[in-house]
């Protein structure tokens, strides 16, 4: 080891790398061979390769900044017990170790001059007493889950939810079938436009034609009646005739008015129904309903059915949009009518996805609709805010994004389980 120690001086002085067969000693190291011959009198290495370890972050002095100077600060000794020849691999792992050395000794340098590292240290002994001890681990423990769980309760977050829905005017009609009835003319088609009180088909009752038949006849017949009454009662007053048979034949003409009379209120009645059968426009709009013919002309209806949707897209336009149910609830929950204007809305049309346009919910439905590909939905209605795109025609798909009073983290992780729990303790 004494040996070695020299050596490794004697190497540090000359700050130059040296590697030797113990037979050519002399010969390749000349500065060092007097210690190499004292190494290898007490040691049987038959190779031996020793590198300097230099004080700065360079690993090679052609990187090393000019007119730095290279101090050496401690030494490798590498020994070959098996051969005496070299071997060009083991000389790249050996340099591979060196610089490696080097640059390990160098942080270990800068970190003995870090700042605070007293202080550091101690911290790091703290926390390793802390851990041993099982009292303060749980006592550690348990502060760190109260701090995590104030943050969740104390700390709010946005709750977006994304909805699907449809641009549309906000003044709409439906026109629903006034009786059982028979489409007998289509007077419109989809999308033309329409005024208040246009016709826009006509139905057919076969039902009130039949009454309206059978009405008109038993009027003519009781008028007839009346007049050959009324005939006959004339020709017995003016010739003196019984006055019980002018009794019987005032009584009967009694009779006839009364039967008349309530003909003609019949006729009245069944005259409005036939005016009913010739529907008409309630609004102003266009025609939305798709492919009116193939659905309604030469087809039965019965009364409620719906047959036509007009809408006024001359007027204000908003949005009607289906909120999955899974979603409404921790969303709306603490949303009341006069807060609504604390929801925020940005929506897209499917057409023009880079165009963001914003909205304000107005309305929120109270049933649940059934939406293909999405499940149960709440409907929810938003009038827009910004002007709306004049190239936006009627039903235009949207996707909207809203974003309602601020929530906690605790509620928006774990909101659902809370009211699953709820809901079954309750029920």
């Amino acid at each position: 080891v004494l040996r070695l120690a020299d050596l490794t001086a004697r190497i540090m002085k000359t700050a130059r790398s040296w590697s030797c067969d113990r037979a050519e000693a002399v010969e390749c190291a000349p500065e060092i061979a007097g210690l190499l011959a004292e190494y290898w009198a007490v040691s049987s290495p038959r190779r031996m390769q020793l590198e300097p370890l230099f004080l700065n972050a360079e690993t090679d002095e052609s990187t090393a900044p000019a007119g730095r100077q290279r101090v050496p600060f401690a030494a490798l000794v590498f020994e070959d017990f098996e051969t005496a020849a070299g071997d060009a691999g083991r000389t790249d792992r050996s340099e591979s170790l060196v610089r490696q050395g080097e640059l390990a000794l160098w942080q270990a340098r800068r970190w003995s001059l870090l700042w605070g590292r007293s202080l550091w240290l101690a911290l790091g002994e703290a926390w390793a007493s802390v851990t041993t001890s099982r009292l303060a681990l749980a006592l550690g423990s348990l502060f760190i889950l109260a701090m995590a769980v104030g943050w969740l309760i104390l700390t709010p977050a946005d709750v977006p939810i994304d909805a699907t829905g449809r641009l549309v005017p906000q003044h709409q009609a439906r026109i629903f079938a006034p009786v059982d009835a028979e489409v007998a003319e289509l007077l419109v088609q989809s999308g033309e436009r329409v005024v208040p009180d246009q016709p826009l088909l006509r139905l057919r009752d076969t039902r009130l034609q039949e009454d309206l038949v059978v009405t008109h006849s038993r009027l003519a017949e009781a008028e007839q009646a009346s007049a050959g009454v009324k005939a006959e009662l004339h020709e017995l007053t003016r010739s003196g005739g019984e006055r019980s048979t002018v009794a019987r034949l005032q009584t009967r003409l009694n009779q006839l008015k009364i039967e008349i009379e309530g003909h003609r209120r019949r006729l009245e009645l069944l005259d409005a129904a036939a005016e009913h059968l010739t529907v008409r426009a309630s609004i102003g709009g266009v025609v939305t309903t798709p492919e009116v013919s193939q659905r309604l002309n030469q087809r039965p209806v019965r009364r409620g059915d719906l047959l036509l949707e007009l809408s006024d897209d001359r007027g204000d336009w908003q949005l009607e949009l289906q909120v999955p149910e899974r979603e409404f609830g921790k969303f709306f929950r603490d949303v009341t009518p006069q807060a609504f204007d604390q929801v925020e809305l940005d929506y897209r049309r499917l057409a023009q996805p880079r165009e963001v346009l914003r909205a304000r919910v107005t309305a929120v439905g109270t049933r649940t609709v059934t939406v293909a590909e999405i499940g149960p939905c709440i409907p929810v209605t938003a009038e827009l805010i910004d002007p709306r795109p004049a190239e936006a025609s009627i039903g235009a798909d949207i996707e909207a994004r809203l974003v309602g009073p601020p929530s906690t983290y605790a509620d928006v992780l774990f909101g659902d389980l809370v009211d699953a729990l709820y809901r079954w303790a309750w029920w």
